[in-house]
């Protein structure tokens, strides 16, 4: 079975787009000055593909856990500088990720969080209102 569907952090889901892991891949190669094989970049898609249709079968993957076999696929083929950047990058979005988690949760403490009616109106976020 092909994946077809991913679950994103946010709990969507959405296509799955085999490509975005060529991107990933390749950016991690180009981040480390080491030398960009195509072939290699597809082969670990590939492998990764494999492995995620092998483990989740008909049930929905989700993006961390395809981004683990990333890491372990660029492993797999020696490539160990390339996959350290790699869980290096992924940690500094995650820390980015939970900064912003936090200054949105100060911004709703202190009042100053604000959302869009459906009306289109403007407010201060009040969870009373939830």
């Amino acid at each position: 079975m092909a994946i077809e569907l991913i679950k994103k952090r946010g709990g969507s889901v959405v296509e799955f787009d085999r490509s975005r892991i060529e991107q990933a891949v390749e950016k991690a190669y180009m981040a480390t000055g080491t030398p960009v094989v195509y072939e290699k970049i597809g082969a670990i898609a590939d492998n990764v593909v494999e492995a995620a249709e092998a483990k989740f079968g008909e049930a929905i993957p989700d993006v961390e856990s395809v981004q683990d076999m990333v890491e372990k696929a660029i492993a797999d083929k020696g490539d160990f500088e390339v996959s350290k950047a790699y869980i290096l990058y992924r940690s500094e979005r995650a820390e980015e990720r939970m900064k912003k988690i936090q200054e949105d949760l100060e911004k709703i403490e202190g009042k100053q969080f604000k959302v869009k009616k459906r009306s289109g109106k403007i407010v201060i976020f009040d969870e009373k209102e939830i």
